[in-house]
């Protein structure tokens, strides 16, 4: 059983609380891109009738932009690795 006293905040990895949660981690990008849109838009939108469709683009613009950075870093990295060689150890 894991003791939440002992958890520390910036040195533990939020599995050490939730062993599961290594596997599906990355699906928690959804919700707080969700959220993130929600709040914002929130705080933007002259009427609120308009807030769950401005939420929504917001929310997928996000996503793609993330989806985007993630390419593009994979893509670098790929050329780096095949390019300069493998990094050292």
């Amino acid at each position: 059983m894991t003791h939440l006293l002992a958890f520390t905040l910036l040195y533990d990895p939020i599995t050490a609380i939730y062993p599961g949660l290594s596997a599906y981690w990355l699906w928690l990008v959804l919700p707080l891109a969700a959220a993130i849109s929600v709040v914002y838009k929130g705080t933007r939108v002259e009427h609120l009738k308009d807030l769950t469709l401005q939420a929504g683009i917001m929310t997928v613009q996000l996503i793609l932009v993330m989806v985007l950075a993630a390419a593009l870093l994979a893509l670098w990295y790929w050329g780096y690795v095949h390019l300069v060689g493998p990094m050292p150890k």
